[in-house]
Parts: C-alpha cells; structure tokens; sequence
C-alpha cells in the first residue's frame, strides 16, 4: 500500500499577492537597473569620445602656438624688417611722385663753380635717401675743392664722399691740371623719379 503525503503548507491568499507584486518590483528594478547601466556605458564612452577630441584640439594647439613662435622670431630678423622699410620708403616715394631728375640735375648745377662741369649723374633709391653719383671735370684741383665744398654745405646733400679722383691725360699744357673725378652724396631733396625715368640707376648727362 503506498501513501503519499504533502507537506508543503498551502499559500494563502495575502502570501499568493505578496510574491506577485515581488515578482513586478523585482522586474521593475531590473530594468531601471539595466536603463542605469546602459546610460553608465553611454556616459562613460560619451567622456572618452570627449577626452579623445580635447587631446586632439590641445595637440592642434600646440602645433600652432609653434607655429606662431617660428613665425614671430622670423618677423624679428633685422633683414626684414630692413626690407619692410625700404618697401615702405618706396612706398612713400612712389606715392608722392615730386622729384625729376632733371630737377637733382639743375639743383647740382647750381653748387657747380664756373671751372667745374657736370659730366654724369646717377641716381640709386635706397631708404631712407636717395644715393647720388657725380662725375665731374675740374680745371683745377682748387674748383674741385669748390665743388666739394659746395656740395658739403648744401642743405639738400650729406655723406659726401670722393670715390675717384685722376688728371686728364692729356698732352695740352692748359688741360694737364685738369680734375677728372667721381663722388658720391645723399640727396634729401626728396620726391621720386618723375613716370618714365624709372625709380632706380636713373642717368643723365648735360
């Protein structure tokens, strides 16, 4: 004869409710926990996205902060800025256009004492003043002297200097003390070569 016997102790009404609403929370629970969890990885891969593009925008920064240093010492060479004046002198004189040489040539005229003739005039553009070239033919050592003095004294002329200086070679006793030489002077005249005469090496002889 077999007997089966049941020991489990029947639930209850209130035990049968409890252990549903259990099952419901416990549900519930799991998913907040998982929406948690999912935003967590979100977040965390949203900070290393962000981590990745603030290292990449620092490296772009310090490539050009190098940039901007290399840059600023090589506006600093005294080259340039010798060229950024020059290029601004020019500038200046291109700007203004007063100056002819046929105006240099009749103010050298004038310092040219009656035993002295012009021969050649050259004109170099170069900050800040015009350098000129002269050459001319004394009869005389003294009517060079003259000159020289002449051109020393002008308000208009500085940093004389006699680059060349001979006699004629000549067989004619009148011409054996004749002064053939070359000098150079800044012009502070200012203004520029007038259109067509060029800016730079400009000539002219009587």
């Amino acid at each position: 004869m077999k007997v089966s016997l049941n020991l489990a102790t029947p639930l209850g009404w209130h035990e049968r409710y409890g252990l549903a609403v259990g099952t419901v929370v416990l549900a519930v629970a799991l998913g907040v926990l998982g929406s948690l969890v999912r935003s967590a990885v979100a977040n965390y891969r949203e900070d290393q996205s962000v981590a990745t593009s603030y290292a990449q925008a620092q490296q772009r920064l310090n490539r050009l902060q190098k940039k901007v240093s290399s840059l600023q010492q090589y506006l600093t060479r005294p080259e340039l800025h010798r060229l950024v004046d020059e290029t601004a002198y020019l500038n200046g004189l291109i700007e203004r256009k007063q100056f002819s040489v046929a105006r240099l040539t009749a103010r050298v005229s004038q310092l040219l004492p009656p035993d002295v003739r012009l021969d050649g005039l050259s004109l170099s553009v170069t900050a800040p003043h015009p350098m000129v070239r002269l050459s001319v033919e004394a009869k005389s050592e003294r009517a060079f002297e003259a000159f020289l003095n002449n051109l020393e004294a002008a308000a208009d002329f500085s940093d004389v200097v006699v680059t060349n200086q001979g006699f004629a070679d000549t067989d004619t006793p009148s011409n054996s003390s004749t002064v053939l030489a070359t000098c150079t002077a800044k012009y502070h005249g200012a203004g520029i070569i007038s259109e067509g005469q060029g800016i730079t090496d400009a000539q002219t002889s009587p």
